[in-house]
């Protein structure tokens, strides 16, 4: 079978061990590459390695989620512990049986990994405005919210270096980075991004080097949104010009959420008590119980635990 890209299909995938801890596989260049990377990450993310609940990871199809999900079903016995890989993909119809095509071709790598992959229909407004894009999201985090309260998951997004570089700086370009300089964060309570020190162009070479096909979404490149034009036209100018530029404009964005980390617990314990509850609880009104006892998430992967002092 080919090896091109939107192929639909997986090819030559070996035989499905899924995430038995009896045999691991080996994996090669590419792979060994984007594990290390993705361990760094998860660590710099205050991640306890390997992590003893359920993994939920949204995959599309494409080639971000896909990598990550092969990736971690077959080589991640150093991320994951005693519990579950387990895949949701959200199918919203957009693009009639395109979509369906999506959904079975994830469902398909799922299963010949041995890996549980739930498919979600979405349906969406018919508006093709600004706001279809930012509805489709918010459903898509609310039943990823859902799922990982009830499964007592953490949940892994395949968001990566380039996403990350193109974020800082559509912020900067709309005024924006003086609150949000850091771009996409590392972690946000318990959604981890494993890939964000990871290029694109990385995890296709790892697919090809694994066999496996991904599918194409066109309206990811039809320039509809001011987003998709900035992924076409001004990032690849941008590295025509500056050909480290991204990876800069990545390692400014995580060093800024680095720097930020301890912000919080510092500016909270110098306030007075009546100020410290005050900011707690405009904190706690935003933020999700994680289903884990009486813990709350808050940003900047800080958790707020019974007991904790203030």
């Amino acid at each position: 079978m080919s090896r091109k890209s939107g192929t639909p299909g997986l090819m030559s995938p070996g035989p499905a061990r899924g995430i038995t801890r009896e045999i691991y596989p080996k994996p090669k260049d590419t792979g060994g590459r984007l594990v290390r990377l993705a361990i760094a990450t998860l660590r710099q993310a205050g991640a306890k390695l390997p992590l003893n609940s359920d993994i939920l990871i949204a995959v599309s199809g494409g080639c971000d989620s896909l990598a990550l999900g092969h990736l971690i079903a077959r080589y991640g016995r150093r991320i994951v512990g005693s519990g579950s890989v387990r895949w949701i993909h959200f199918n919203h119809g957009w693009r009639g049986k395109e979509s369906d095509e999506d959904a079975r071709h994830a469902a398909g790598v799922a299963r010949a990994l041995g890996v549980t992959c739930r498919v979600v229909r979405l349906k969406g407004s018919l508006s093709r405005g600004a706001s279809w894009e930012a509805e489709a999201r918010a459903a898509r985090n609310d039943v990823l919210a859902r799922e990982a309260r009830r499964l007592r998951a953490v949940v892994f997004t395949a968001h990566h270096g380039d996403d990350l570089a193109e974020t800082v700086l559509w912020r900067l370009l709309t005024g924006a980075a003086s609150t949000h300089g850091g771009g996409i964060l590392l972690r946000d309570g318990d959604t981890y991004r494993p890939f964000l020190k990871a290029r694109k162009e990385l995890l296709k070479r790892y697919l090809k080097e694994e066999g496996v096909a991904w599918r194409e979404d066109r309206t990811n490149h039809e320039g509809r949104f001011l987003r998709s034009r900035m992924r076409r036209e001004l990032m690849p100018a941008l590295e025509a010009l500056f050909p480290r530029g991204v990876e800069h404009l990545m390692e400014l964005a995580l060093l800024t959420q680095t720097s930020s980390v301890p912000t919080f617990e510092s500016e909270l314990r110098a306030l007075p008590l009546a100020a410290r509850l005050g900011a707690l609880g405009v904190r706690l009104k935003r933020a999700h119980l994680s289903g884990r006892g009486a813990e709350i998430a808050l940003p900047q992967g800080w958790k707020l635990t019974q007991g904790s002092p203030l």
